[in-house]
């Protein structure tokens, strides 16, 4: 009767040499629990604790955690990038005036929905007299793109006068016409007309 080449259990199959995976994986030096387990053994750079990790990591592998990781790499780092300008990533500071964000509208008053307005269109520009804080509708009012914004019960939530583009007279336009350019079918057709 054939038994297996690492526990010695009783066969059945005729060309068995091992009772389960397992016992293959012991007689070829595997770790038992799947194909090539092997690992190594090294100490983490920050805390000293041994910890194992697979050959192809031996090289590149300092920590045993995240934590240990962030230690390392702040005190590395620490002293030679800088803040502000000094940082090898800044990109000029473009972000930095949504600090001076106001606590309501400068405008209506409204507290929800906040921006940082530059007054001069130059972003770049975050001198604190440059900067507004505006809410999103007075925002887009400001910046002519009220159509952009969402649909009230009736009509659009903005409606603020504007010149008729044909004769010049100023008109409100009317609910749900966030495209209107004229203050009277009369003027449409007119200016159609010279088209």
């Amino acid at each position: 009767m054939r038994t297996c080449r690492e526990c010695d259990t009783p066969l059945v199959g005729r060309q068995q040499q091992f009772c389960s995976i397992s016992c293959r994986n012991r007689s070829n030096g595997r770790r038992v629990g799947g194909w090539n387990k092997a690992r190594i053994e090294i100490a983490c750079e920050n805390c000293g604790i041994v910890f194992t990790v697979p050959p192809h990591r031996v090289k590149t592998a300092r920590a045993c955690s995240k934590p240990c990781v962030a230690a390392l790499h702040s005190r590395e780092r620490r002293g030679k990038v800088g803040l502000g300008d000094t940082n090898p990533i800044w990109k000029g500071g473009i972000q930095t005036y949504r600090q001076y964000r106001k606590d309501s509208c400068e405008r209506c008053g409204s507290d929800i929905h906040l921006l940082v307005h530059h007054k001069d269109k130059n972003r770049y520009n975050n001198a604190l007299d440059n900067l507004e804080t505006l809410c999103r509708r007075c925002h887009a009012i400001h910046h002519d793109s009220a159509r952009f914004l969402p649909q009230g019960p009736r009509g659009p939530r903005t409606r603020f006068p504007q010149a008729c583009e044909w004769c010049g007279a100023t008109f409100v336009r009317a609910a749900g016409h966030l495209t209107q350019k004229f203050c009277s079918r009369r003027c449409a057709n007119r200016a159609r007309a010279t088209r």
